[in-house]
């Protein structure tokens, strides 16, 4: 059902934000460089993982073009599981 993937690709967009803000609050002032690891979510949603890399790559770009979040991060990972998905993830991100 078409109604069912956008939303699901909506919810996705929101984990990859909710996390990525929630996280920062755990950091205490000890913690000098602030990086996170994600996974990959679409192999644990089922959601299709062309679709699913696009709004990884495009929520983790906005969550960064966002003022308020430029530096909170020194680095953001994410865990792909084979090259396949290392291939859709260069795609949305325009790298050789």
């Amino acid at each position: 059902n078409e109604i069912a993937l956008e939303k699901a690709l909506e919810d996705l967009n929101l984990c990859y934000k909710n996390v990525l803000e929630k996280a920062y609050t755990l950091f205490t002032a000890e913690h000098q460089e602030k990086s996170i690891a994600l996974p990959f979510l679409s192999s644990i949603l089922g959601i299709d993982k062309d679709a699913a890399a696009k709004v990884a790559v495009t929520s983790l770009i906005n969550f960064l073009m966002n003022d308020d979040n430029k530096n909170k991060y020194g680095l953001i990972a994410i865990e792909l599981d084979d090259k396949k998905d290392i291939v859709l993830f260069k795609k949305y991100l325009q790298i050789d």
